[in-house]
């Protein structure tokens, strides 16, 4: 086995990396020759930049040992061991222990002196390699190494910081060449954060910039009103009472315009005083004010009904109630019968039938001699008799006076197909309509059933206990409305 360089460069060749983790790749190369698989070290570096140390044959396993040109590590569970986010290098780790005896005039192999050789070389380029990316210092230097690697440390874990700070170089040599600005306003900190503790208040007054210019101008006036303080505390301790008279401004310009006016109703003090003691009369009256505007517009009609209604009485009036002659047309109630007269060819006239008139009207309406008979409605609205009862060949019907109407009849079904029963008497319609069959013949039928098919048929069957159609006599009830 030799020991070569990377195209020749002269680098030495002891590490293969870093590789990104991706959870799936599974083979990874390494491009330096090795005696053993134990000569390889596979090291991964987690997402929170620590590193672990993987495990030969548990984690990986190695091909081409012995290969000048190397060959792969085979990872065991990618998913696991080279997750997203992870990266992987692979370095020359050999043992250093020289293990074989060369001894005084004995033989030498070849095949074994090379074999060290390879192993010494092996471990030159590693200690090269690791020199290549060590932190040094010139021959003169007197730095702490530790102290300064440890420093390097620090810096390789703020490096997302550090970038940043590049980014911005520009601006952090702008604020360099301002040191004495900053240190004059470093001497201001208690000024500063008193300002800021009032930014609102500067940002309100930087609003205000033209107000406070106008002020400005106007700094006499302003030092008259400060000489007026006592009077603008005053005025202020008013301002409930100022704001309420800027409302009704409008108001007091008017009655300024007024003047006369106003002096005028001071004279009346008394008549005044006199209407406000009848507030509450005034109110109402206000309430009802549609109503008198009515009045006042129809008070011919109104005056014509007083004269022409003479009142209640107990007995026939002889005048008017100012004591006139009765005129044709004029009305009184009389509160002995409860009823209204109109006065006519000079005697008074029933006009209103009293209430226990009309219920005896009302009561002779329906009697014994036309309770039953024909019934009819107009337009919903009974107009005939209470009750109407008939009968046919077909059955028997009553018909009442708001339209419910009532039919029965017995018929007899056949073994076949339904049988249709013709009513008595034609429903108005069969919506709402309720039809009972039940059969007479108790031996022969277990159970009668049917329905109606059109305002004056109801289709009807019976069933025996073996559920066969029988002939049976049928009693049928229809409940409808004949309107």
């Amino acid at each position: 086995m030799t020991v070569t360089t990377v195209d020749g460069s002269g680098d030495p060749r002891v590490k293969s990396g870093p590789y990104i983790g991706n959870g799936v790749t599974t083979s990874l190369d390494y491009d330096f020759p090795v005696q053993v698989e134990t000569n390889l070290l596979v090291t991964r570096q987690n997402a929170d930049l620590t590193e672990t140390v993987l495990t030969l044959t548990t984690d990986y396993t190695v091909t081409s040992v012995g290969d000048d040109a190397g060959g792969t590590v085979e990872l065991v569970d990618p998913a696991t061991s080279f997750p997203t986010g992870t990266k992987i290098v692979i370095t020359y780790d050999g043992d250093y222990a020289q293990t074989v005896d060369f001894s005084n005039q004995g033989a030498i192999l070849l095949a074994q002196l090379e074999a060290s050789l390879d192993k010494l070389t092996m471990h030159l380029r590693t200690l090269k390699e690791h020199d290549d990316r060590s932190v040094t210092t010139d021959a003169f230097g007197t730095v702490d190494v530790s102290t300064l690697r440890t420093n390097v440390n620090a810096l390789a874990l703020i490096s997302t910081e550090m970038a940043a700070l590049a980014a911005i170089i520009s601006d952090l040599t702008t604020l360099a060449a301002l040191n004495t600005e900053i240190t004059t306003l470093a001497a201001l900190d208690t000024a500063i954060t008193t300002l800021n503790g009032i930014s609102a208040d500067i940002t309100a007054v930087a609003a205000l910039a033209a107000n406070v210019t106008t002020v400005a101008g106007i700094s006499a006036n302003v030092t008259t009103v400060a000489g007026l303080n006592s009077e603008v505390t005053t005025l202020a301790g008013l301002n409930t009472e100022i704001t309420a008279l800027d409302a009704i401004g409008a108001d007091i310009t008017t009655v300024a315009t007024n003047n006369a006016n106003v002096t005028t109703v001071a004279g009346l003090n008394s008549e005044v005083n006199t209407l406000v003691g009848l507030n509450a009369e005034i109110v109402a009256l206000d309430a009802i004010n549609a109503d008198i505007t009515t009045v006042a517009t129809n008070i011919l009609d109104v005056t014509n009904f007083a004269d022409v209604y003479v009142g209640p009485s107990a007995s026939a009036p002889t005048t008017r109630a100012d004591t006139s002659a009765l005129v044709a047309g004029d009305i009184y109630f009389n509160t002995s019968t409860n009823s209204l007269y109109v006065y006519n060819s000079g005697a008074w006239s029933l006009a209103v039938i009293a209430t226990t008139a009309l219920e005896a009207l009302i009561a002779a309406r329906y009697g014994t001699d036309n309770a039953v008979g024909t019934v009819s409605e107009t337009s919903g609205v009974p107009t005939g008799a209470i009750f109407e009862q008939g009968s046919n060949a077909n059955g028997e019907y009553i018909k009442y006076a708001d339209g419910t109407m009532l039919m029965w009849g017995a018929h007899t079904c056949g073994t076949t197909d339904p049988t249709d029963w013709t009513t008595p008497a034609t429903l108005a319609t069969t919506v709402g309509a309720v039809v009972s069959i039940t059969s007479r013949t108790v031996s022969t039928g277990r159970m009668a059933n049917g329905q109606l098919t059109d305002v004056n048929t109801v289709s009807h069957t019976c069933f025996s206990s073996t559920n066969t159609r029988v002939a049976s006599s049928n009693q049928i009830v229809v409940f409808g409305r004949w309107f």
